[in-house]
């Protein structure tokens, strides 16, 4: 098997640069796509087994909407609002993966099994960062998924009131 292993990298390496560069790139983007389903799976299966899991995915997938409503409407300072803290929420994870990734190839030297859960915990806040800008499904009109989530947020928690951002589901 090992055999095997180093015969590919060697027929690899013999290719020209443009074709390993092409592969590269696929080998990365096909990473990507993976690790993206896997965290939204895993982000949905997280949630639904922790409540707090789930009332945050929720507050950010209605945020989503709400920004989707505004622009839909033409009401640019909302839309602009939303973004900006969909953004700013999404950092926030981009800013611990760094951590983990600092800390991770700091004491990899040391203790080399580090750098590996370094790494591991940067992936893991990356594509949490990453679940939070993620696209979301516009072919239900923003106001009837907006009411959806509110009912799903008052089941979770009956004594807060998910309307905090002023816009009312009904389209005002």
């Amino acid at each position: 098997m090992e055999y095997q292993v180093t015969e590919l990298i060697n027929t690899i390496l013999e290719w020209p640069l443009i074709i390993q560069g092409a592969l590269g790139s696929g080998l990365f983007w096909l990473v990507l796509v993976i690790g993206q389903r896997i965290s939204a799976l895993s982000g949905k299966v997280i949630s639904q087994r922790s409540t707090e899991n789930e009332i945050n995915y929720l507050r950010d997938l209605r945020d989503k909407y709400v920004g989707l409503k505004a622009h839909h409407e033409n009401n640019v300072q909302v839309a602009n609002y939303i973004a900006t803290g969909i953004i700013y929420k999404s950092l926030r994870s981009l800013f611990k993966g760094l951590i983990w990734l600092a800390l991770g190839l700091s004491f990899g030297s040391i203790i080399p099994v580090l750098g590996v859960v370094g790494f591991v915990g940067c992936l893991y806040h990356m594509f949490k960062g990453l679940a939070v800008v993620q696209e979301v499904d516009k072919s239900i009109p923003p106001a009837d998924r907006i009411r959806e989530i509110d009912e799903k947020l008052e089941q979770l928690e009956p004594n807060k009131s998910s309307n905090s951002d002023g816009v009312n589901a009904a389209g005002s």
